[in-house]
């Protein structure tokens, strides 16, 4: 082989190893899809998040609307839970179980479950709840459950809040099954 063949070959191959023309380009096709999978995991821990806050606030707006009534229907309690599913917009409201409860205690404290809705006969006493009936008074149980999905990965998790109020107008707030 020609030694000035040679050359040239070791001159492109040395100019091709130093030039730094492009190398920028090379650097953002390397990074970017690093920062896009940044980008979609802090986007749904964002929404996780916010959907975390909206379930929270949904079990206690419910909570706190049922203690303002001195009795409650099936209708009232429906109408209370459908205004806690809009509270959950613009995220599906379709994942969302909501279970009332109330707990009272009799003249000697002796704890029950004075009604549930919507009933299913599975209830029992939520633990944290006896600490806070007293005698002849009630308290209002408000279970939320939410099945989160991701936006973009496939994914599914379970919120569960728990609020607990008083009535404000009568101690034990009866259920009408009118």
């Amino acid at each position: 082989m020609n030694p000035l063949k040679i050359n040239k070959l070791f001159l492109k191959i040395r100019y091709f190893l130093t030039d730094i023309r492009g190398i920028g380009a090379v650097e953002f096709c390397l990074a970017v899809p690093f920062m896009i999978v940044v980008w979609m995991g802090t986007v749904e821990l964002s929404r996780l998040e916010l959907v975390s806050r909206k379930v929270s606030v949904a079990a206690q707006t419910v909570a706190d609307l049922v203690a303002q009534e001195s009795n409650v229907s099936e209708a009232d309690l429906n109408s209370i839970i459908a205004i806690g599913r809009m509270i959950l917009e613009p995220f599906p409201a379709d994942g969302m179980k909501v279970k009332i409860i109330s707990v009272e205690a009799d003249v000697d404290g002796d704890t029950s479950v004075g009604w549930e809705f919507p009933v299913d006969g599975g209830s029992s006493i939520p633990p944290r709840s006896k600490t806070l009936v007293t005698q002849n008074e009630s308290v209002i149980v408000v279970i939320v459950k939410y099945k989160a999905t991701g936006m973009f990965a496939k994914f599914e998790r379970n919120i569960i809040e728990e609020f607990y109020t008083r009535p404000r107008k009568v101690r034990i707030i009866p259920f009408n099954t009118e």
